[in-house]
């Protein structure tokens, strides 16, 4: 415990001042004593450095092999910050095995039951099984809300704009309220303390949140136009969004909001495609004639039964009704993956795809340019297959 002490007091030494300055985070420092269970929502990959400013506490935070396979920074905080592996593709009894024996050390855990950053600024589904995995740690809960995040970095771009984030505890559960309520309540409490959308921020507040490129990159989200209905269509520059099929032309303001568009929000667009892949007459696809294809993807290929991860280069991705194919453009790898073999797939990033397989091979499918689209496979993915899209609410208290 003295060498997460060091490093968390390093960190908020070194880091809190440009999470201030250049993050423009206004968060209210905290004194509160360990143990507890911190929860909190998630919109962008500093969010953990938000908490930090705000209570400078040594955490396990709960973390996916995708921030620890980094080289070098990955094993670093692995090896400083102690984060608690997860398998995003099932309930990980690892995981909770992990987070019970800190618990009865008497040390902190963090979390984001989310389990993925927000695209457009809303919550995304929390799983119910969180709230009976908050019950197991028998931890006083923090109820931690980050507001502005959003717009001060959105998933799908590359660049920061100015504007104020801020944090602040939402509540505190006692350890004894935990006991107490029951598993349906708690998991109504999750949903209603980490509920915090950018937009209705926006309706009350107006924030200004500036950048001349404020809606670069944005085609990694938007594909489909909402003119024309044209598939991968959408280009960005600057703070103009185009279709090339239908030249119809939208800006973004300062605001976040959407102006010359037959919507107003980027998550109202992007409820637009959920709903558009969901009643699509995929009967008219023949099983070899491709749904999505992109020649802008690398990938990497990881056994459970090895430490080693394999990269096959570069090349087309595809989807069918079925299946996704990779083909590496010399021709040396070429994979084929069906729906019935597959477990899990989970966005990542701007674009990249995670795919777990039933017998535990990890593949990680990674676009090599920014503004290839990888969302419209994972909302495919889920329209063909029956799979929960996990940005969406959950609509049943089943695991």
């Amino acid at each position: 415990m003295k060498k997460e002490k060091f490093w968390f007091g390093a960190a908020y030494y070194l880091l809190t001042p440009i999470t201030r300055c250049r993050y423009g985070y206004k968060g209210i420092k905290y004194d509160v004593k360990p143990p507890f269970l911190l929860v909190c929502n998630h919109t962008s990959n500093w969010d953990p450095l938000y908490i930090l400013a705000s209570i400078p506490q040594p955490m396990h935070y709960l973390a996916t092999d995708t921030i620890t396979n980094i080289p070098l920074f990955g094993k670093l905080i692995a090896d400083a910050f102690e984060p608690i592996p997860v398998d995003k593709a099932d309930v990980d009894i690892q995981a909770i095995r992990k987070m019970k024996e800190y618990a009865k050390k008497g040390e902190s855990i963090a979390i984001f039951p989310e389990g993925n950053r927000s695209f457009d600024g809303s919550m995304i589904g929390i799983k119910p099984a969180t709230a009976k995995m908050i019950k197991l740690l028998q931890l006083p809960v923090i109820i931690f809300n980050l507001r502005g995040t959003y717009f001060k970095t959105p998933r799908w771009s590359s660049n920061t704009r100015s504007g104020k984030t801020y944090g602040y505890i939402r509540r505190i559960l006692s350890s004894e309220e935990v006991r107490k309520v029951s598993v349906s309540e708690l998991y109504a409490t999750l949903l209603s303390e980490l509920n915090v959308d950018a937009y209705g921020d926006q309706s009350i507040y107006h924030a200004p949140y500036n950048s001349l490129r404020r809606a670069e990159h944005i085609e990694s989200l938007l594909y489909i136009c909402p003119e024309c209905n044209s598939l991968n269509s959408i280009r960005s520059r600057g703070c103009r969004i185009k279709c090339i099929c239908c030249h119809k032309v939208t800006t973004m303001d300062k605001y976040g909001y959407l102006r010359n568009c037959s919507y107003d929000t980027v998550g109202e667009w992007n409820k637009y495609q959920i709903d558009f892949e969901t009643k699509r007459d995929y009967g008219s696809f023949d099983n070899d004639k491709a749904i999505y294809v992109d020649d802008k993807y690398a990938i990497k290929i990881k056994r459970p039964d090895e430490g080693r991860i394999y990269k096959r280069g570069a090349g087309r991705l595809s989807l069918y009704k079925d299946r996704f194919e990779f083909v590496s453009y010399d021709r040396k790898c070429h994979k084929t993956y069906l729906f019935e073999d597959i477990k899990s797939v989970t966005p990542q990033g701007r674009s990249n795809l995670h795919m777990t397989l039933s017998d535990g091979t990890s593949i990680k499918l990674r676009t090599i340019f920014n503004y290839v689209n990888g969302i419209k496979y994972y909302y495919a993915y889920c329209a063909l297959s029956g799979e929960h899209n996990t940005l969406l609410p959950y609509t049943s208290d089943k695991d």
